[in-house]
Order: structure tokens, then C-alpha cells, then sequence
């Protein structure tokens, strides 16, 4: 008898596509209604129900989908597509110069000193800061070497956006072009240099520059590419740019890890 009342089932079941087992109901979190609105996003998405939150109330909160600060997270994904370095993308922001990066005064830097002593961990920091304060404003990060190379490629490619490569450099609203000097340039190098720099200045866009030379130093070296072009790019420079020396032990050999 048993086993004619299975083969009913079997035959029941395959014929009207029931599945021989019903699952079990999935538990439905707990909706929680009362409390601020990031109280009210972080206990959802604790119940297991971070994908049903409206976005009104995400934004609300100020909180993103998996309960990151959505502050935070904007900030990443602006320093990561500005190219800055992996180890640097999480340092603190500083803002304490972005009066001076303001258009009104459209101050920049020369930061200058011996290797590990900060320079490019204090200009990104100062990026993150920048980017802090202006929301939606472009940042770039590249180094004179890298920035040269990319705009070099274009060219040689015969690319037709070639001057659009260049102009993502000039018209950026902040700018960090590392390691200024760190390789020789040629006469061509150091006139697409000029052209990032006059541009800038001609914008009021604030470009902070990192350099193991000073100033006067570096112009001596690019006036070996050519002396009328690099007095000119010393001049906007100087011009525009707080020069700023920076000192100390260096920080990598001391163990302090501070690039």
C-alpha cells in the first residue's frame, strides 16, 4: 500500500511540476522604523536587508548600500581616479591649504627636499583634502616622467586625441606633477612641460609640484633642454607657487614608512 501511495505522489508531482519537497520560507528581517536614518540603515543592513533600502534613505543616512560612509567612499573613488599611488590613497586629508588653492588666489607648491622626506605623502594628502571641499572637481596625480610618457605615446600613435591627452593636465582642477627633475629632459619634454604649467597659470588652476631640486635649482636643470623655455616655466612657477622645503630624517631608511 506504501509504496502504491509513493508512486501516486511521483506521478502527481511529475505531472503537475510540484517539487517533491517545499522549501522552507526564508526568514523576513526584522523592519526597523524607528531611530535616525542611520540608525534605521545600519539595523537593516545588519537583519540581512541592505539591498531593500531606498536610496532616499541611504542618502539620508549618508551611509552606502553595505553600510560604508558614503562621504568615505566618494572620497576613494576620487583619489583613485585622480592616479594616486596605491600607499597613498588612504592618508589623511589635510585642507589646511586649500584657501590658498582657492581660484581667488590660486596659490600652488613647490615642495623640495632629499628623498624620503614626505614630499609625496604631504601632496597627496593635500589632493584628499582639496577633494574634500570640492566635490565633483577633477584631481590629477602623475609624475613629470609618467605624464611626458603618456602624452609622448599619443603623439607617437599619431592619435588624433594626442592634444587631449596633454589637456587633461592643463585643465584638471588640481594638479600633483611628482618627481620634477627626477629624469632629464628633452628639448621636447621640457616645452610640453611649459605648456602644462603656462596653461595652469593662464587658468588659475593650482598645480603642487615635488621636487628633490629647489626652485632655481631644477630651472637649472631644464635650462640644459632649453634656457629661454625653462626660465619661462620658473617664472609661472615662482610665480604662482608657495616654494616650501621640506626636512628631516629620512623617513623610509628610519622606519617611520612615510614615502
Amino acid at each position: 500500500m506504501a509504496r502504491d501511495v509513493s508512486s501516486a505522489l511521483a506521478e502527481i508531482t511529475s505531472r503537475y511540476g510540484i517539487p517533491a519537497e517545499v522549501p522552507a520560507p526564508r526568514p523576513v528581517p526584522p523592519q526597523v522604523t524607528h531611530g535616525t536614518a542611520r540608525e534605521i540603515v545600519l539595523a537593516q543592513i545588519a537583519a540581512g536587508a541592505g539591498a531593500s533600502i531606498p536610496q532616499g534613505l541611504l542618502d539620508r543616512a549618508g551611509l552606502t548600500r553595505d553600510g560604508r560612509d558614503a562621504a568615505d567612499e566618494l572620497l576613494r573613488r576620487a583619489t583613485e581616479a585622480a592616479g594616486v599611488p596605491p600607499e597613498f590613497r588612504d592618508v589623511e586629508p589635510d585642507r589646511s591649504r586649500n584657501d590658498r588653492f582657492a581660484p581667488e588666489r590660486h596659490r600652488g607648491v613647490w615642495a623640495y627636499g632629499d628623498v624620503g622626506r614626505s614630499k609625496t605623502r604631504t601632496a597627496c594628502a593635500w589632493l584628499r583634502g582639496w577633494l574634500l571641499d570640492n566635490p565633483g572637481g577633477s584631481a590629477l596625480f602623475a609624475t613629470e616622467d609618467s605624464m611626458l610618457g603618456e602624452v609622448k605615446s599619443a603623439f607617437d600613435r599619431r592619435d588624433a586625441d594626442a592634444e587631449a591627452v596633454l589637456g587633461r593636465f592643463v585643465s584638471a582642477d588640481f594638479l600633483v606633477l611628482d618627481d620634477m627633475g627626477k629624469a632629464r629632459l628633452s628639448a621636447w619634454g621640457i616645452s610640453q612641460v611649459f605648456r602644462v604649467i603656462d596653461g595652469r597659470w593662464a587658468g588659475r588652476r593650482p598645480t603642487v609640484f615635488t621636487s628633490q631640486h629647489g626652485l632655481a635649482e631644477w630651472g637649472e636643470v631644464a635650462a640644459q633642454s632649453g634656457v629661454e623655455t625653462a626660465k619661462a616655466c620658473v617664472s609661472r612657477i615662482f610665480g604662482g607657487c608657495d616654494v616650501v622645503r621640506f626636512d628631516g630624517r629620512d623617513g623610509r631608511i628610519c622606519g617611520e614608512a612615510r614615502p
